[in-house]
């Protein structure tokens, strides 16, 4: 490797379609390989091609959200941006708020700007608790792009500018969120650099080491070449999760981060989860992963609670598992995921604890920290906008 082993600039650690637009690219891949499945033979494609569907329409809503921030970089226009959002069906409006975020900081940095407060109350006023984690993932998967976009020195110094990015930027509480989007990020855009910096955050902060090998995990979910072999019998981002990180808090990070962004993405169809979750238990039932997996897919659901409340597709995950035949497999689900989120589904997430819904360990930190007051509905924002 050119540039010895701190480098974070070297041109042999750049995907070739880094100076693409990443979204863009990953969601014509996706649109490829939901023509490819629909083609398949097998009763099975029925949900590889609903689970493409899905991550289409998360692509898409990212970029609706993103393009939604039509103006000058002004407060009123990201305000704006919201406020519309406020009207969508709750499922597009968790996408569209991630590309708002994104965008949001897109349209500063585009000034040639060292970003500042940009999710700051004293700058944006006290937004709605419900959109806060997804604009706060949004704003960090920009940050990140653009610190690996522009880092010239060594990866201590990136990594260190881009935690103090989070820090100046997000929200307080919401730094760790903005934080977990480069495991993310450098797994998509920048692979070559991986266990450079896993390596580098192991030594340094081993709290920050299990967000990024959690974003890690949520990066392997929307690899186009996972969703190819996934219409087989074996799923690559699962092997990946498993041979990619050099321990087992690396190894059970990245697995929460792939069950995370599967739950997620596929919330409206949770027959989706249960079938690939006992796919998995099933053909590595020696590998313990039935208890990551299911630990990352109730965060997000509990993210997902925060977001819309409790509601027919919360509902639908808890129920699910009775449908499973072996009685093994069912107490298995109802212990990692449905026991789990039973007990999230309780309250609100404390606004101090969002960045332990993005680690393997978290739980525990979650149901200490859970708060018991009532959430506003998200369509008071617009009588907060219009104030």
């Amino acid at each position: 490797m050119s540039g010895g082993p701190g480098a974070a600039s070297s041109g042999s650690h750049r995907a070739p379609w880094l100076s693409l637009d990443p979204v863009a690219m990953a969601l014509a891949s996706m649109r490829w390989m939901a023509t490819a499945a629909s083609f398949l033979p097998f009763a099975g494609r029925g949900l590889t091609a609903l689970e493409c569907a899905n991550k289409i329409a998360a692509f898409e809503g990212f970029q609706a959200g993103r393009r939604s921030l039509a103006g000058p970089p002004s407060v009123e226009t990201l305000l704006a941006a919201l406020a519309a959002n406020a009207r969508l069906p709750a499922y597009p409006r968790l996408w569209q708020l991630e590309g708002i975020g994104y965008g949001w900081a897109e349209l500063s940095l585009a000034r040639g700007e060292e970003p500042r407060r940009l999710l700051s109350p004293s700058r944006v006023g006290e937004l709605p608790r419900a959109f806060r984690v997804p604009l706060h993932t949004g704003l960090g998967l920009k940050l990140a792009t653009h610190a690996l976009d522009d880092g010239r020195g060594e990866v201590a110094g990136m990594v260190a500018g881009f935690w103090r990015q989070c820090r100046d930027n997000g929200r307080e509480g919401y730094e760790e969120v903005c934080f977990e989007a480069l495991g993310l990020a450098v797994r998509i855009l920048r692979p070559g650099l991986r266990d450079q910096v896993a390596a580098h955050l192991a030594q340094v902060d081993r709290r920050r080491h299990a967000l990024f090998w959690h974003g890690v995990g949520r990066a392997l979910y929307f690899l186009p070449s996972n969703l190819m072999l996934s219409i087989g019998a074996e799923w690559s981002g699962l092997r990946r999760a498993l041979a990619e990180p050099a321990d087992d808090e690396g190894r059970n990070n990245a697995l929460a981060g792939l069950g995370w962004a599967q739950a997620l993405v596929n919330l409206r169809h949770p027959r989706i989860v249960v079938d690939r979750w006992l796919r998995l238990t099933a053909r590595w039932p020696d590998r313990s992963i039935g208890r990551p997996l299911g630990h990352g897919a109730a965060c997000a659901l509990a993210i997902w609670n925060e977001h819309a409340g409790t509601e027919r597709y919360l509902e639908a995950f808890l129920h699910c598992g009775e449908t499973i035949a072996a009685a093994d497999q069912r107490e298995a689900w109802h212990r990692y995921l449905a026991a789990p989120l039973s007990q999230l589904l309780g309250g609100p997430v404390a606004p101090a604890m969002p960045g332990a819904l993005f680690t393997d360990r978290g739980l525990s930190e979650v149901l200490a920290a859970m708060a018991g007051e009532e959430r506003p509905p998200v369509a008071e924002f617009n009588d907060e906008v219009s104030r």
